[in-house]
């Protein structure tokens, strides 16, 4: 059996070797069953020697178990970070987080890493960020979080990941915009069909009135149009200062309005302004 214990001499967990292979292993069963925060923070100790995340444990052991707050870094340590996740660099973010450094912390850029990589696409460093803890409805500029900057560039790995990991599908940015909303006005149908399969409201309104249907009419954008029609998105569009006659004499609601826009019918006109992240 591996027996871990703090420093304190209090126990703190006891599992057969068999099921640990290595240090990295069991800093991950501590976080996810024991509720301890995540490895970056965990030290585990032998002898009083720091064992590396590599380090095979085969064989019965009593360890010591060492909790880290974050370190105190200089804004050019928290720009580091911004850059690294900018880049994709996993080794370096994955450093980073080993000091262990917030990742919650913003610099210069005005949004976290975590919402800087899902800007760029670059799942796997966003999956190393939530595993760091980073907080993933953590809004920055505008009030732009990760799902929201994912979905307006269609990173459907990172959407999908973000969802799956628990984000909020219906945060809104500064406007009121959620991610759906980017997703249709951007035609983004793939991570329009994973926000609607994840059960995000279809039907809510931005701070002008406009909602995702509204949305991909004014953009033409048909397959996502059938995606909230098929959904039961709004059936009547009722944006403030919007509604024009179209909608109003549309007695089957959504699925008209997408035979209508097929045929080329363009009565609609819908005007915002929303989360960007240029």
């Amino acid at each position: 059996m591996l027996q871990l214990r703090m420093l304190t001499g209090d126990a703190v967990a006891s599992m057969p070797v068999q099921e640990i292979p290595d240090v990295k292993g069991l800093k991950l069963r501590l976080n996810q069953r024991h509720g301890l925060p995540p490895r970056f923070r965990q030290r585990v100790l032998f002898h009083g020697e720091i064992l590396e995340d590599a380090v095979t444990l085969d064989s019965p052991m009593n360890l010591d178990l060492v909790l880290l707050t974050f370190a105190d870094v200089s804004e050019e340590q928290v720009e580091a970070l911004a850059a690294a996740a900018m880049r994709g660099s996993i080794s370096k973010v994955e450093s980073m987080m080993q000091l262990p450094q917030d990742p919650d912390s913003i610099g210069t850029r005005q949004q976290p890493a975590v919402t800087i990589a899902s800007r760029q696409g670059h799942v796997e460093v966003v999956r190393l960020l939530l595993e760091a803890g980073a907080d993933k409805n953590l809004a920055g500029y505008r009030g732009c979080t990760a799902l929201m900057t994912a979905s307006v560039r269609s990173h459907v790995a990172v959407v999908r990941l973000l969802l799956q990991a628990g984000a909020d599908k219906n945060s809104a940015d500064n406007n009121g915009t959620t991610a759906l909303m980017l997703a249709a006005e951007q035609g983004h149908v793939e991570v329009a069909r994973l926000l609607l399969e994840a059960g995000t409201d279809q039907n809510s309104a931005d701070n002008t009135g406009s909602t995702a249907f509204s949305l991909a009419f004014r953009k033409h954008s048909v397959e996502v149009l059938r995606l909230l029609a098929e959904a039961r998105a709004r059936q009547n569009l009722a944006d403030t200062g919007a509604k024009t006659d179209l909608a109003a004499e549309s007695p089957q609601g959504g699925v008209e309005l997408v035979r209508l826009l097929e045929a080329g019918d363009e009565k609609h006109v819908f005007g915002n302004s929303r989360c960007r992240v240029s």
